[in-house]
């Protein structure tokens, strides 16, 4: 499978949603951060402290700093999306029950200083690379949807646990300083896929519907390789 040829439309199918959210009330404590609430952003600014996409709303990125962390509220979505000018986001992204999140490159660059986290979504959600960097963890877990971490580079550890998707989640193509766990995850079509990732810690697999495959490329694991994934 060609993912970089996959990542156009999947970054279209994302940005299509935006336009159908509807509840666009703020979330709570979030008097001093940014509202981008149905706003592309592609102006180049700094934002000094944190954003926040509120419940419902939609938000894109595509020329900015955020010097806090980017929040995104229930059902609500974010893309942010590096086409010749770099994003960079200096603390974390979190989002617990949005709609969908996605970090995704064409010609420029998305850097994360701090954490991803992506949990309990209901669309496709995740990243795809290149030029993607999270500076600490990337977390997609209890998504309804599909979760994607592609040609990335993650300092921390890399974490896709218990996604429930039509569509098999998969990690390929990434260089992840600590572990990579690929656990309890399910999905009606195809087999997800575990493949051509330098991972700097362990590599583990376990209770996932279907056993993962390698794909195209096996892994490069400077630790132990564990249970589904201990010949990938």
């Amino acid at each position: 499978m060609h993912y970089r040829e996959n990542m156009k439309p999947f970054a279209i199918a994302i940005a299509t949603a935006l336009g159908f959210m509807l509840d666009t009330a703020p979330i709570a404590n979030a008097k001093n951060a940014f509202q981008c609430n149905g706003l592309d952003i592609s102006d180049g600014r700094t934002i000094n402290g944190d954003l926040i996409v509120p419940a419902g709303a939609g938000c894109t990125l595509r020329s900015v700093t955020v010097l806090g962390n980017v929040r995104v509220a229930k059902r609500a979505t974010l893309l942010v999306e590096a086409d010749s000018k770099p994003v960079t986001i200096g603390g974390n992204i979190v989002t617990n029950q949005c709609n969908a999140v996605l970090l995704a490159t064409i010609d420029g660059s998305i850097s994360v200083e701090g954490n991803v986290t992506i949990q309990k979504c209901r669309g496709e959600s995740g990243y795809v690379g290149p030029s993607v960097t999270i500076g600490g963890n990337f977390v997609c877990s209890d998504n309804a949807s599909l979760c994607r971490a592609y040609g990335g580079v993650v300092q921390g550890n890399l974490i896709v646990h218990n996604n429930n998707s039509a569509q098999a989640p998969f990690v390929t193509s990434n260089t992840v300083s600590g572990n990579v766990d690929f656990s309890g995850n399910s999905g009606n079509f195809g087999t997800p896929e575990v493949a051509a990732n330098t991972i700097g810690g362990n590599l583990l697999c376990f209770k996932n519907s279907t056993p993962p495959v390698a794909g195209f490329a096996p892994n490069t694991v400077a630790g132990n390789k564990l249970g589904q994934c201990a010949g990938l």
